[in-house]
Order: structure tokens, then C-alpha cells, then sequence
């Protein structure tokens, strides 16, 4: 799906992939195959399986690789939540906004319903406080799209999967 963080995604670094399709048939897909954008590529509504897959790295130096991964790490603690199981991001920031940005002045931030709460910490993750159900994650994340529609006549669009039946 081109995941990404810090001004880089997948797209970046990946050359290759290679899957299972619906033939049962191994197959190797250069990554001009995939078809990338912003938080996707062609493959998201393909019955494959990846089975592996090829990176290009970047020569550093060690002890800078070590400090900026140690750099990276305090960055994400400190403004993503911990402790409680959660899907990372749950909207695809809007062109030229921040998803996380909006739900916080609609007032977002601790919203709940059963134990699904939009994080205090950052407002587009959602968390499991112990017993949520998808249920309970779904309408939250209905209630989120309609607070940001009705304040700022943005669609919020979902950069997780929803996977299984209603």
C-alpha cells in the first residue's frame, strides 16, 4: 500500500516483489509493476500473496545509521501513543492538510465509543482501551468523518483496510 513516515515510503527503497497470484503461480513484479501512489498501489485489490521481497538499501555509516534510527524511535514516541493496541494511522492525509490536524479542532481527541478511542496523543490513530469491537471502531471512525465533513467540507478517506463483512 506504500506505506511511508518522515518524507519517505515504500516506493522508495523497494525494487522488487515477488507473489503468489490466483493462478498459484510464483511471479516477480519490478516495482514499476506496482503502480504506487500516495498510501497505494495496484495490487491492494489482488488476490495475491507476497512471498518475498527485494530492498535497496543506503551505505552509511554505523554509528550514524544507529543515532538517526535512535533519533527516529524518541521522534515516534513522542507523538504517537503507546501501550494499547491500535492499526497506526487510520486516514490518508488530505492533499495539502493533515488528517490528525482536523480531527483535533473538530475536538476529536478522546472521543470513544465502547473502548475505541481517538488517541489524546494523535488524533488520527484509534485505540483499543481493552475491549473494543470493530463495531465500536467503525462507528468511531464514521463519527471522525462526519465531524471533519461538517467542519471543513473535507472526505476523509481511510489509509487502513477494512477487511471482512458489516
Amino acid at each position: 500500500m506504500n506505506a511511508g513516515a518522515m518524507n519517505g515510503c515504500v516506493e522508495d527503497v523497494l525494487l522488487s516483489i515477488e507473489v503468489l497470484n490466483e493462478n498459484n503461480q510464483f511471479v516477480t513484479l519490478s516495482k514499476e509493476e506496482l503502480g504506487f501512489s500516495y498510501r497505494s498501489s495496484n495490487l491492494q485489490d489482488k488476490p495475491i500473496i507476497c512471498v518475498s521481497t527485494l530492498w535497496q538499501g543506503y551505505a552509511k555509516d554505523k554509528d550514524l545509521i544507529e543515532q538517526e534510527t535512535r533519533d527516529y524511535l524518541l521522534k515516534r514516541k513522542a507523538v504517537q501513543p503507546q501501550g494499547y493496541p491500535n492499526a497506526g494511522s487510520v486516514f490518508k492525509n488530505p492533499e495539502g492538510d493533515f488528517a490528525g490536524k482536523l480531527i483535533e479542532a473538530c475536538r476529536g481527541k478522546g472521543l470513544r465509543v465502547g473502548d475505541a478511542e481517538v488517541s489524546t496523543k494523535h488524533a488520527n490513530w484509534i485505540l483499543n482501551l481493552g475491549n473494543a469491537t470493530a463495531r465500536d471502531v467503525l462507528t468511531l471512525i464514521d463519527k471522525i468523518k462526519k465531524m471533519v465533513q461538517d467542519r471543513f467540507g473535507v472526505s476523509l478517506h481511510l489509509e487502513v483496510r477494512v477487511l471482512g463483512e458489516d
